[in-house]
C-alpha cells in the first residue's frame, strides 16, 4: 500500500508539537532553523513517538481500506 513518508512525518510532528502539520522547504530549513531554536530541541520518549506514528500509520491503512 504506497503512502507518503514526507506527509507521515509532518503528521507525526504535528501530533508530538500539539499543531497544525506544516511543510518546510529545503532550501529554507536553516533559516526555519535558527527561528524555531526550541522546537528543534523539543524531545519525547521513544514510547510516545513509536505510539503517534503507529496511530497515524493506522489512519492511513483505514483511510486506504475505505477508498477500495
Amino acid at each position: 500500500m504506497p503512502f507518503s513518508v514526507a506527509e507521515l512525518l509532518m503528521n507525526v510532528c504535528a501530533e508530538l508539537e500539539n499543531s497544525m502539520p506544516e511543510s518546510i522547504l529545503l532550501p529554507l530549513s536553516l533559516p526555519w532553523s535558527h527561528a524555531n531554536t526550541t522546537r528543534k530541541t523539543q524531545k519525547w520518549p521513544v514510547k510516545t513517538v513509536l505510539n503517534v506514528l503507529i496511530n497515524q500509520l493506522n489512519r492511513i491503512t483505514q483511510s486506504q481500506v475505505l477508498k477500495a
